[in-house]
């Protein structure tokens, strides 16, 4: 599982920008390409789901691999919208995506990078949205 050094300050980033921009690794997947729309999934150790969304701005790289030294991966260059810290706020967990349309997918996978078929990313991004405004409103609130 990916440790992410930083990731408190950049929530902190991407609230106070509106935006974020980083590159993230796809492993060995070659389908992320610019525009696309890019959501992450948290899995290993619980809460797990949906944590963060944002639009690639480049099509995938090949770059160094963080994993295994030596071992390169591929890279895309996003742009994040929401991200959400797992262990100090909602996000879509693993079990909302088990019902309705969103259970047609396969979100188990080890694998980065998949494509989302169009129907079920199209209730994916209903769900997510309604999700960001109320932690957006729920953000200010503290403030």
């Amino acid at each position: 599982m990916y440790a992410w050094r930083d990731l408190r300050k950049d929530v902190a980033r991407l609230r106070r920008a509106g935006g974020l921009d980083s590159d993230w690794s796809i492993a060995r997947s070659k389908q992320v390409r610019s525009g696309d729309r890019v959501f992450l999934l948290r899995q290993g150790v619980e809460p797990r789901g949906i944590v963060a969304s944002g639009w690639a701005t480049s099509d995938w790289y090949e770059g160094p691999g963080w994993r295994r030294p030596g071992v390169p991966c591929h890279y895309v260059d996003l742009w994040f919208d929401v991200l959400l810290d797992a262990e100090r706020e909602p996000i879509l967990p693993r079990d909302a995506l088990a019902h309705g349309k969103l259970a047609g997918m396969y979100w188990d996978t080890q694998v980065s990078g998949i494509r989302i078929p169009d129907g079920i990313a199209r209730e994916l991004e209903r769900a997510w949205r309604a999700l960001a405004r109320h932690a957006s409103a729920t953000t200010r609130n503290r403030g």
